[in-house]
């Protein structure tokens, strides 16, 4: 996870830095910073395979982890969280090997 989260982080800052902003401080909860997310997620997808907020960046879960006064609950709720992720990125996978396959067919 610390790898893949490190090749996003590098790679969103490529993306970002004609306008000199810094992957790890957009603001997620602004319109505007919504709209460099969004930007972001439909390159990234397109071009490594996944997609992570700042927020989902090891960086920033190791923070909270340190910060966080109950680290077993805090340690659960992020299990939880990349196996949300995980989940998410199977079907992504599943549907798209399903058209491949049809295309093939046909």
């Amino acid at each position: 996870y610390k790898y893949l989260s490190e090749k996003m982080l590098v790679y969103a800052n490529g993306i970002l830095s004609e306008d000199a902003i810094n992957y790890k401080e957009i603001q997620e909860a602004t319109e505007e910073g919504q709209a460099y997310l969004d930007a972001v997620r439909d390159v990234s997808v397109e071009k490594i395979g996944y997609f992570l907020r700042p927020s989902e960046l090891f960086s920033s879960i190791a923070m909270l982890g340190q910060a966080s006064e109950s680290n077993s609950n805090f340690l659960s709720s992020f299990n939880d969280k990349i196996n949300a992720q995980i989940e998410k990125m199977k079907e992504r996978k599943k549907g798209l090997l399903q058209q491949m396959f049809v295309f093939y067919v046909l």
